[in-house]
């Protein structure tokens, strides 16, 4: 576990680069226990697969001492953090939101109906949260759906997209550039940033993907937009 100076007011706590479960899951248990103890100066963190970042005030602490006190705190981390809930997003894998999936088959030759049970076939942990507000990323893939990012990337990912990459899944929250494989598109917008909570998905939460149609799409976009649609968690 290392300890460095991120920019001005970070403490950058590391572990080993890779993307494991196990790491993952001790970083989001620092998270919790840090949030919890409220350091003097502590201002808030953000997790990622190996690391976490945890920024303080400087005109409260200086940053010896901030380390030293997550120093102290870090020793008593507990070896899991408190289970997240299993959320249902849907998704519409039609040919008109998969816009890769008939390359994709043949590149991976599994057929779309294949690609697309796959994908469905089970939950995903959400390791981070990260690239924009509210993008997830998820894992671990089916080995047979491992694949590689685009060669050349798209200037505009729709909104919603979900896309594969290595052996992670990821759902686009904004239109941007993008260089996943987008295999389907989810009618629910992830961030929210006029809510009290902004982001529908966190780090440490699971997804759970429900196969819609192009008449479920539309409508539960619509719904959504009015309010009225419930996200399910389980938890």
């Amino acid at each position: 576990m290392h300890f460095t100076p991120f920019g001005d007011a970070a403490v950058l706590i590391q572990l080993e680069q890779r993307i494991d479960p196990a790491i993952n899951e001790t970083i989001l248990s620092l998270h919790e226990l840090i949030q919890a103890s409220d350091p003097i100066g502590y201002c808030y963190s953000i997790p990622a697969y190996s690391s976490l970042t945890i920024v303080y005030d400087p005109e409260t602490t200086s940053y010896n001492d901030f380390r030293e006190r997550l120093s102290q705190l870090c020793q008593a981390v507990p070896m899991k953090h408190s289970e997240g809930p299993t959320i249902s997003i849907p998704v519409c894998y039609d040919p008109d939101f998969g816009l890769d999936l008939n390359d994709l088959s043949s590149a991976i030759d599994l057929s779309t109906k294949e690609i697309t049970n796959l994908h469905l076939s089970r939950d995903y942990r959400v390791f981070m949260i990260g690239f924009l507000p509210g993008f997830t990323y998820l894992g671990m893939l089916p080995p047979s759906l491992e694949c590689s990012r685009l060669d050349s990337p798209r200037m505009k990912v729709p909104a919603g997209s979900v896309g594969l990459a290595g052996l992670q899944t990821g759902i686009y929250p904004l239109e941007s550039p993008g260089g996943w494989q987008i295999i389907g598109r989810t009618p629910i917008s992830l961030f929210r940033p006029m809510s009290d909570q902004p982001f529908v998905i966190n780090a440490g939460d699971k997804v759970r993907f429900i196969s819609i149609n192009k008449r479920e799409f539309h409508a539960i976009a619509e719904d959504f937009r009015k309010g009225s649609y419930q996200i399910h968690r389980h938890e």
